[in-house]
């Protein structure tokens, strides 16, 4: 039994997204800082507001640490504060925004975070040559 050869055609359209964030390249516990970046879909502004999430080691990637959208030129600026907490160091973060639910996310970033300090001294004005003398820190 001879069969009718078939054809469909269907439109394929390419899609090339380009997911940029900045990340300050150090901060301290408890500082606001501002994530910027941009999102590109073949080289042209998304024209509409997409979901945009913050991901980070801090948390390990377990959720958003924020949540925000694009402006419809797909720039964006999202404000996060840093936790009090977490371990000094430097942890990786990325964007990721979703199109027609597909998740888009650019190249990991890092930021050093530390703590807050302050070191006083404390050392007498004058001293007399070959006496020793005390110099006393405070964290």
């Amino acid at each position: 039994m001879p069969y009718e050869a078939a054809t469909q055609t269907q439109k394929v359209v390419a899609m090339s997204v380009d997911v940029y964030l900045e990340v300050p390249s150090k901060a301290v516990q408890g500082d606001k800082i501002t994530f910027t970046g941009y999102v590109k879909i073949n080289g042209q502004a998304p024209g509409k507001m997409l979901p945009l999430e913050i991901w980070s080691s801090i948390n390990n990637w377990a959720s958003p640490i924020v949540t925000g959208y694009t402006f419809t030129d797909g720039t964006w600026s999202i404000v996060w504060t840093v936790p009090y907490g977490v371990a000094c160091r430097a942890y990786s973060f990325r964007a990721t925004v979703k199109i027609d639910g597909t998740p888009y996310s650019s190249p990991l970033r890092s930021m050093r975070v530390s703590y807050r300090t302050r070191i006083r001294l404390e050392a007498p004005s004058n001293v007399l040559v070959n006496q020793s003398f005390t110099v006393t820190g405070y964290l």
